[in-house]
């Protein structure tokens, strides 16, 4: 289901500001299809052969995401359209994963996040895992791979930009672990 999840999220970022929205066009037991306004066609269900079984699953993804509140139904559009929820947005930044690119310099990321946000100073920690950080202490990070710039939009997204710092450095001095990252 996350999968799922995140491409249908994800598409639904692809469509313009103004009518963001997904379409279930041709909704008959031949065919269903989900068209995404500004891109061709989503490729959520791509293999699948029985387009009466296709039509269900579209139906029950789309109702799992408006139960969990990261879809509503947008009133703006005359055809029976779905938009992003804040909180969808919000899951779709916490589930993203990165592009790793490595550098020569040593980038080190430290941050002290509220205990309130405890799930954001998770989501960070994950992620810096994922981007092949090394933990020097539990807020203090180190690795050798470029920050992707989704990476920073979603810092920013999250509202915790005020509790991280980002240093880029190219020279060792003391810091032996340096090596073998």
């Amino acid at each position: 289901m996350s999968s799922v999840r995140f491409k249908i999220l994800n598409a639904l970022t692809k469509g313009s500001v103004a009518a963001i929205g997904i379409f279930l066009v041709a909704c008959s037991p031949y065919g269903g299809k989900i068209i995404i306004k500004g891109v061709e066609e989503a490729d959520i269900f791509k293999n699948t052969k029985d387009k009466a079984k296709e039509r269900r699953k579209i139906s029950v993804y789309i109702n799992r995401l408006k139960s969990d509140g990261l879809i509503e139904l947008d009133e703006s559009v005359a055809e029976k359209a779905f938009k992003l929820t804040e909180k969808g947005r919000l899951w779709l930044v916490k589930n993203r994963e990165y592009e790793v690119q490595k550098s020569n310099s040593v980038q080190i990321i430290s941050f002290d996040i509220p205990e309130k946000e405890r799930s954001k100073r998770h989501w960070l920690r994950q992620s810096l895992l994922n981007m092949k950080f090394q933990k020097i202490q539990q807020s203090v990070w180190i690795g050798k791979s470029l920050i992707p710039r989704d990476f920073l939009n979603d810092i920013k997204e999250l509202k915790i930009y005020p509790y991280i710092e980002i240093f880029s450095i190219s020279k060792s001095g003391t810091l032996k672990r340096i090596e073998d990252i």
